[in-house]
């Protein structure tokens, strides 16, 4: 499978998400808007989905 991605790519973008989660993990506790929380968690999500976003397009290169 590493030979159809570009693993530091995606090793950098799951780390960034790994400190995104750690962040909302102690913002829990503290007073903040639900509203803001939010905003972290989707951002959070958002760039989940691109790395997998970016895995199909790494898988459709290949394909090809």
């Amino acid at each position: 499978m590493r030979q159809c991605m570009d693993a530091d790519n995606l090793h950098r973008r799951i780390n960034k998400i790994i400190g995104q989660l750690k962040a909302i993990d102690k913002t829990v506790d503290e007073d903040i808007p639900c509203e803001e929380l939010l905003i972290q968690i989707n951002a959070a999500k958002k760039a989940l989905h691109k790395v997998g976003v970016v895995l199909v397009i790494a898988i459709s290169y290949k394909a090809f």
